[in-house]
């Protein structure tokens, strides 16, 4: 067979895993994997020396420097001498020969030739081009409001141009005025001047720590104003603080930002982290206690709230360290949440009973300091429902709930009760356990007939799956 053929045939075999990992690759790695390895195979001949195509089952050592060899010759930068690596590894292992391909050293590179550098060597950004951007922005969104978006959303969140189009600012960008919204409505600070019943502001998305400082800054100092002292807390909701801790203690802007809490906090707002911390390991990093510290020390409080993943955190081990070193740290353990039943949850979600059970052992095993957590918590369409037992009423096994948060805040703190359900996973998985619906539903479906209609409970199918695998910390 030829040689092209053979290496067809691997392709539509092998193209679509990943090297390393048990999962599937995207399209942009497989196109650019194939069209590497082609190229590789006609070089060999064309560039290489060799004086007809080997097959790509007997390829060898020998074919490897000769290639590297080629690749020095070019001048190829070292990001791309790795990637290229790594695509033949990939085929080594397609073949049968995982060890063939060796470490870059091995074939006459320099460590410069082929690590890649991890600061960069110049600065890229706009400013460091001495370019005032916001007034080309502004030209740019006159002749194209499209265009002017996407390099608004850039700036604000630091995407990349390819981040920034996936977007679809061409779909999704549309006029103030189309939006049917009054005027008030286009700048949160005029809405809450006329709007003085509102005393908490919730900074969420999406993360609004991936903005730089001086962009959240835009957000946060007009509310700041001495008109808007009705305004009395700010949260922010963030997992910044578990997967990028350096945010706060080296990125470029973490003073800055900083200082944006103190302002913050001296125009006299409780400022708030509501920081998304999944695991104690996640504390454990000497940085991410630093980062930590750093925040609290600026007068703001954090917070701290999850929610309950299996095969991540289903040990109640993981819940009392993670509670107990939040609070030596200076931060308050909030919420356990129970895993949102939306996309593909069902790997990660465990039954009401099971996270009642995690919850009670965890709360059991902490001092009364760590005991300011609330959970196990559902986000649900009514309101925030949580787990409060498992009790027993005239002989039948029942579950126990309340609202933390409601729709109707006449129905905060009071009891409601759902037939003891050892699979259900959420709110509508749940029957009542008195009467054809829980008390909520009847008022729901007054007050908001077109929105509440079709919400139906006790009607959702699950799929069964064991949640007895317990993951430890």
């Amino acid at each position: 067979m030829a040689p092209e053929r053979v290496l067809e045939m691997l392709l539509d075999l092998f193209n679509g895993q990943h090297t390393a990992k048990h999962k599937s690759v995207s399209h942009k790695t497989r196109h650019d994997r194939a069209v590497f390895l082609r190229r590789f195979l006609r070089e060999l001949r064309s560039k290489g020396g060799f004086a007809t195509l080997p097959d790509p089952r007997n390829i060898g050592g020998r074919h490897i420097q000769a290639t590297v060899d080629l690749w020095r010759k070019d001048g190829l930068a070292a990001a791309t001498i790795q990637t290229y690596f790594s695509f033949l590894r990939g085929l080594a292992q397609w073949v049968g020969k995982p060890g063939m391909v060796l470490q870059p050293a091995a074939y006459g590179l320099a460590p410069q030739q082929y690590q890649r550098r991890e600061t960069a060597q110049r600065d890229r950004t706009w400013t460091g081009a001495g370019i005032d951007i916001d007034p080309l922005i502004d030209e740019v969104c006159a002749r194209d409001q499209h265009v002017g978006a996407a390099l608004r959303l850039i700036r604000a969140f630091g995407l990349r141009r390819k981040e920034a189009v996936m977007m679809r600012p061409h779909a999704c960008v549309v006029p103030f005025e189309a939006t049917g919204l009054p005027l008030d409505r286009k700048k949160a600070d005029t809405y809450l001047r006329r709007h003085t019943e509102t005393t908490d502001l919730l900074v969420t998305g999406g993360d609004p720590l991936v903005m730089n400082a001086r962009s959240l800054a835009e957000y946060l100092d007009p509310v700041l104003a001495p008109d808007l002292a009705h305004v009395q807390s700010i949260r922010i909701g963030t997992k910044s603080v578990a997967y990028w801790p350096q945010r706060f203690v080296s990125d470029k802007d973490a003073d800055e930002l900083l200082r944006l809490f103190e302002r913050t906090v001296a125009a006299g707002r409780n400022l708030a982290l509501m920081a998304h911390y999944s695991h104690p390991r996640e504390l454990q990093q000497p940085v991410a206690q630093q980062a930590l510290r750093r925040i609290i020390a600026t007068g703001a409080t954090v917070r701290i709230q999850a929610p309950l993943i299996r095969h991540v955190n289903e040990d109640p081990a993981c819940w009392s360290e993670l509670w107990t070193t939040g609070v030596r740290l200076g931060a308050t353990p909030y919420y356990m949440f129970v895993e949102r039943d939306t996309g593909p949850s069902s790997y990660f979600k465990l039954p009401l009973v099971k996270a009642y059970e995690v919850f009670q052992q965890a709360y059991r095993s902490v001092s009364g300091l760590a005991r300011t957590v609330r959970g196990p918590s559902m986000s649900a369409f009514p309101g925030k429902v949580m787990v409060d037992g498992i009790v027993e009423l005239g002989g039948e096994k029942l579950l126990a709930l309340q609202f933390l948060q409601a729709r109707n805040p006449l129905w905060v703190r009071r009891p409601f009760y759902a037939k003891f359900d050892a699979g259900a996973s959420w709110l509508d998985e749940l029957r009542p356990a008195f009467g054809e619906q829980f008390f909520f539903e009847q008022e729901m479906q007054a007050e908001l007939p077109d929105v509440a209609q079709p919400i139906a409970f006790h009607t959702s199918t699950r799929s069964a799956h064991s949640a007895t695998d317990r993951h430890p910390c």
